[in-house]
């Protein structure tokens, strides 16, 4: 298990300190972050990686609070957003 704690940026437009927990384990992955200052919310992902014929392949899914997606419904109210990711990678040498 990994920790991220009180990383902090500053931007023209935003100053912000971010958290985060992260834990792995034969594959699987889970990830806990929040942001806190000028902008706050909470973000989650969970996911499974492997490899296959000399390829990475990755699923992942992650959710963001209505704080943190930008997304609105349809009464204009934010809403949390949902994001599914799949990878497919081969790692190579340059000589």
């Amino acid at each position: 298990m990994r920790v991220c704690r009180s990383r902090s940026s500053r931007s023209a437009d935003a100053t912000y300190g971010f958290a985060r927990v992260v834990a792995e384990h034969e594959g699987f992955s889970g990830t806990t972050a929040g942001f806190e200052s000028d902008f706050t919310g909470n973000n989650g992902r969970i996911g499974y990686g492997f490899s296959a014929t000399e390829l990475d392949i990755t699923i992942s899914g992650t959710i963001n609070d209505s704080d943190l997606s930008g997304l609105l419904n349809g009464d204009g109210n934010s809403t949390t957003g949902q994001t599914l990711i799949f990878t497919i990678g081969k790692t190579f040498a340059l000589n």
